[in-house]
């Protein structure tokens, strides 16, 4: 009996780990890149940048959260993953906060589009270049 049990239990595991992923299991993915300088140009180094996805629109519910940290030439890059329900693009509420709390900025990027995958290369699909005044 416990051969049997066992031998079912393998054949659902083994089910289970073959079997290809439906496409509402595929994670949509997302990125925002690009740099965060001053008002006069000199990249902002260590600004924490944080993108929020919504649903529909530009406010209300969130689908995906990204967090970066720009380097030392003011680069970053958010990755941004949802498994579903969002519109496609969507709006992503991008903010960046430098080395004082006072030195920020957000905006709206109205028509981020969100892929099926995760095609590294396919997903860089919105550049940002922000100045914090």
């Amino acid at each position: 009996m416990r051969w049997l049990a066992l031998s079912a239990a393998i054949l659902v595991l083994l089910f289970a780990c073959g079997r290809e992923m439906i496409e509402e299991e595929v994670p949509l993915a997302a990125a925002l890149y690009g740099t965060v300088r001053t008002s006069i140009g000199t990249p902002v180094e260590g600004a924490q940048l944080k993108a929020v996805a919504f649903v529909e629109g530009c406010s209300g519910a969130t689908v995906g959260v990204g967090y970066a940290v720009s380097d030392t030439l003011g680069r970053f890059r958010i990755r941004i993953l949802s498994l579903g329900g969002i519109q496609d693009p969507a709006c992503v509420s991008l903010s960046a906060v430098g080395a004082r709390p006072a030195d920020s900025v957000s905006l709206a990027v109205t028509s981020v589009p969100f892929l099926r995958g995760v095609d590294v290369g396919r997903e860089d699909s919105v550049r940002v270049d922000l100045r914090i005044p």
